[in-house]
């Protein structure tokens, strides 16, 4: 990955994506148990303090076409339990489901976010799965390219 992008400030995973928490995000991601995000909320609430030392939080989005499949976005329902404030500066086109693609056939994609807001400093990116780490650096990328010198990333899980 560090050949195709700068990479990033930090990365920190809280839970692995095992068997267990795969099926746990995929009742909510997929079966749209809607509930579940105060439970992943509860997971995050001892890095709140962490969360509000950065100059922006933003979830990372999801594209409108996928909002309107799903109805609701993932990690800022999860987020809208915590006393965080998010800033909603990226957006995202739609893409093809990540999972359903080659690690090569992912990095050929065209990076789907956009910068909708000016954000500054330090940026903490938050997701809820961190795969091959794609996605992420595609958001500080194009965050990078607007000025923001420092981007974390918080994500609940990793395989």
């Amino acid at each position: 990955m560090h050949q195709y992008f700068q990479p990033l400030d930090r990365i920190q995973v809280l839970y692995d994506y095992n068997d267990f928490m795969k099926e746990v995000i995929h009742s909510y991601k997929g079966r749209g148990d809607i509930k579940l995000a105060q439970i992943f909320a509860y997971l995050l609430r001892g890095h709140v303090s962490y969360m509000k030392s950065f100059d922006a939080v933003i979830a990372l989005p999801t594209s409108a076409e996928k909002l309107k499949t799903r109805g609701f976005s993932q990690m800022e329902e999860i987020l809208s339990h915590l006393p965080v404030t998010l800033c909603h500066s990226l957006t995202m086109a739609s893409r093809i489901k990540q999972s359903e693609l080659t690690k090569k056939e992912r990095l050929k994609q065209v990076n789907p976010f956009t910068v909708s807001s000016q954000v500054h400093g330090r940026v903490l990116l938050i997701d809820d799965i961190y795969t091959t780490g794609l996605t992420v650096h595609h958001a500080a990328e194009i965050l990078r390219s607007q000025g923001v010198h420092t981007v974390e990333v918080l994500a609940l899980a990793r395989p």
